[in-house]
């Protein structure tokens, strides 16, 4: 009896044993989420007017507004305007839903078109806005992740029509 109680704690020590080496060796698992990316634009006339604000004379709304990004023409749908929103959750995953009217905080109607996914690297990436009255607009982006010390290091430069902007962008159409 007593050598198979020696055999049990011998056998309990080798294996607490083993877990403590095995264990002291293991890092941290990090995951990283990446921001999605997606262009906002506002578009204003002269006066200062938004143009995709249905009250506005002279919108654009009625025309038919559509993004070309890759070969695909990615179409305005106006019917449902969806109200900028506080995430729900912090895990940040891409949903590519193509182009979009939707509107800000403070009531502010803006087009937007994405997402892509932000952990992915895109270089010279043209969406070509067709307004639908004839103009057109290009919007170009460049995004690249690198890591300095395991820390990532996000560079993001947006493009309109050839200028480096911010995103969110306002883009001024004269009549």
């Amino acid at each position: 009896m007593k050598i198979a109680t020696l055999k049990y704690v011998i056998l309990c020590l080798l294996g607490l044993m083993l877990c403590s080496f095995s264990c002291s060796e293991s890092e941290d698992f990090v995951i990283r989420d990446f921001s999605p990316i997606e262009m906002k634009m506002y578009v204003m006339n002269e006066e200062g007017y938004n143009l995709l604000d249905e009250n506005t004379e002279n919108n654009l709304l009625g025309n038919a507004i559509k993004a070309i990004n890759n070969g695909a023409a990615y179409y305005l749908d106006t019917s449902t305007v969806e109200e900028e929103k506080e995430p729900v959750s912090r895990a940040l995953h891409a949903t590519f839903y193509g182009l979009k009217l939707m509107k800000d905080r403070d009531g502010q109607p803006y087009v937007c078109f994405g997402e892509f996914d932000g952990a992915r690297n895109f270089d010279n990436e043209i969406i070509t806005l067709d307004w639908g009255d004839g103009t057109y607009n290009t919007v170009t982006f460049d995004s690249r992740v690198s890591w300095q010390k395991s820390e990532p290091i996000i560079h993001r430069y947006f493009y309109l029509d050839k200028e480096l902007v911010n995103n969110t962008m306002t883009l001024y159409k004269r009549k």
